[in-house]
C-alpha cells in the first residue's frame, strides 16, 4: 500500500485564511474497554455518544483535520464519527494513519469491512510502514502526535500504548484531552430523613412502593405498620410496610394478592 492522498481538508470556510487545526485520536482496543467488543452494551453506546459530542465541540473550536490510527476500538469509533459528522461539516477531513499494510488481516470479517470503508472514505491515507516490526505501532503513534495540535485520548490510567502516546504528547507540548471509557452516573436517592409523624411517612410511601430500595431511606419507625396501594394488584391500602426491629429489613405484604417484598 502506497501513501494515498485524495484531497486535503480545507480550512473552515468562515475563516479561509486560518491555519488548519489538527486533532489525533488514541485509545484502548476493545479488550481493554469495560464493554469489550459489545457495541450494544449501554456503556459503549454512552461512550460513543460522549465521543461524538467531544469531536463536534472540537469542530466548533476550529479543528478540521482528524487523524486516526485505524485500530479496533477508539480509533475505529472516532474515525467513523468523523465521517458521519463530515456530512454536516463538509470542510473537515479524516486522515487514516496505517502502521503496516497487514494491520487488519487477522480481524473478523465485519471489522475488516468497516476498516476498508474507512480507508476508502478517508480524505488522506498515510502509511508509516509497510511490514510489521516491533516499532511499527510506535512510529505510527509518534506520527499522530507529531502532526497534531490536540490528542483526544480514551484513557483512564491503564498502562500500555495509549499511556505511552499520552506521555509522548505531553513531552512534545501537545494538548491532551482525555475521555474516560466509562462514566459512573450518580444514583438517585430519597433523602434519608427520619419522620415522627405516621401520616407523613405513609404519604411518602404511597406511590413510592415501586422504588423499594429507596423506601428504606425514608426510615419509618421500627415496628410500626404503614398501609399503601399494592403495585402488583392495585388494591388500595392493601400492602403493609413495616421495618423489622431485629434485622432492620423493610417488609411488605399485600393482604389481597399476597405479594411480598423484603429489602
Amino acid at each position: 500500500m502506497k501513501n494515498i492522498i485524495r484531497r486535503r481538508p480545507a480550512a473552515d470556510p468562515a475563516y479561509p485564511d486560518s491555519r488548519i487545526m489538527r486533532c489525533a485520536f488514541t485509545g484502548y482496543r476493545p479488550q481493554k474497554m469495560p464493554f469489550g467488543y459489545n457495541e450494544l452494551d449501554p456503556r459503549c453506546i454512552d461512550f460513543k455518544a460522549r465521543l461524538r459530542e467531544t469531536i463536534q465541540s472540537l469542530i466548533w473550536e476550529g479543528y478540521s483535520h482528524f487523524l486516526s490510527g485505524g485500530a479496533l476500538g477508539m480509533d475505529m469509533y472516532a474515525a467513523e464519527i468523523v465521517l458521519e459528522l463530515r456530512q454536516q461539516y463538509p470542510w473537515i477531513g479524516l486522515e487514516m494513519v496505517i502502521p503496516y499494510d497487514s494491520q487488519a488481516d487477522h480481524w473478523e470479517e465485519v471489522y475488516q469491512t468497516r476498516y476498508a470503508i474507512l480507508l476508502e472514505a478517508a480524505d488522506m491515507v498515510t502509511c508509516t510502514g509497510h511490514e510489521y516490526t516491533k516499532g511499527a505501532l510506535f512510529r505510527r503513534n509518534r506520527y499522530l502526535v507529531d502532526n497534531a495540535d490536540l490528542l483526544l485520548a480514551a484513557y483512564d490510567g491503564q498502562p500500555g500504548g495509549t499511556q505511552m502516546t499520552c506521555d509522548y504528547a505531553k513531552k512534545m507540548g501537545v494538548r491532551i484531552c482525555k475521555i474516560p471509557p466509562v462514566v459512573e452516573k450518580p444514583k438517585k436517592t430519597v433523602p434519608a430523613v427520619a419522620f415522627d409523624d405516621d401520616k407523613e411517612v405513609e404519604e411518602l410511601l404511597r406511590g413510592s412502593v415501586v422504588l423499594f430500595k429507596e423506601v428504606q431511606q425514608i426510615r419509618p419507625v421500627p415496628g410500626k405498620t404503614y398501609s399503601v396501594d399494592c403495585p402488583f394488584c392495585n388494591a388500595a391500602d392493601s400492602m403493609d410496610f413495616s421495618l423489622s426491629t431485629l434485622n432492620n429489613h423493610l417488609h411488605a405484604r399485600c393482604s389481597v394478592c399476597m405479594a411480598a417484598v423484603m429489602q
